[in-house]
């Protein structure tokens, strides 16, 4: 199922599609009723992005043809984690999603080719899911935001230069 798609066109908005109940199941050939789909990232890089439940992540070159690549390119992403939005900026890609079990709340990943990933640290203390993520190119960082927590704040999360430390802005 698509949840949504943030698709970054090469102008300065952004197309917000919200799709429920749309089989692409054809992303996942080993899932007969299909997956649910969370974010899908526009080829600004050499890539297209899809990312979804239980950390599975697509990779296409053409939007078209897609290949599904193993969890172990996840580090510390496991069944009950989720992947919810993808960014690309400077030549790295972004992925922000929720971790579930024991290491459960903030995730953040990084790539330099978006198929293998290296987790980054969220901010200290940081148990919020991060629901979205974009690259500012004037700031040279990424920003993500999460869900509510209790105190009603909507958390942002901004990135270092080096997009390998993350603080929080809200």
């Amino acid at each position: 199922r698509l949840f949504g798609i943030l698709i970054p066109a090469f102008v300065s908005s952004f197309l917000f599609v919200n799709c429920l109940s749309r089989n692409l199941s054809a992303l996942d050939a080993s899932n007969p009723s299909g997956f649910f789909l969370s974010g899908l990232l526009f080829a600004h890089g050499p890539l297209f992005l899809a990312v979804g439940v239980n950390c599975s992540f697509w990779t296409s070159e053409d939007g078209m043809t897609w290949e599904a690549h193993a969890q172990a390119n996840m580090p510390n992403c496991g069944t009950t984690s989720s992947l919810n939005a993808a960014a690309y900026g400077n030549n790295t890609y972004v992925i922000v999603g929720s971790l579930g079990g024991a290491a459960s709340g903030c995730g953040i990943w990084t790539s330099n080719n978006g198929i293998d990933w290296k987790q980054q640290a969220c901010p200290s203390g940081n148990t919020t899911p991060l629901m979205s993520v974009e690259f500012s190119s004037g700031n040279n960082s990424f920003v993500a935001g999460g869900t509510a927590p209790a105190a009603g704040q909507c958390p942002l999360l901004v990135s270092s230069g080096d997009y390998t430390s993350w603080s929080q802005s809200f």
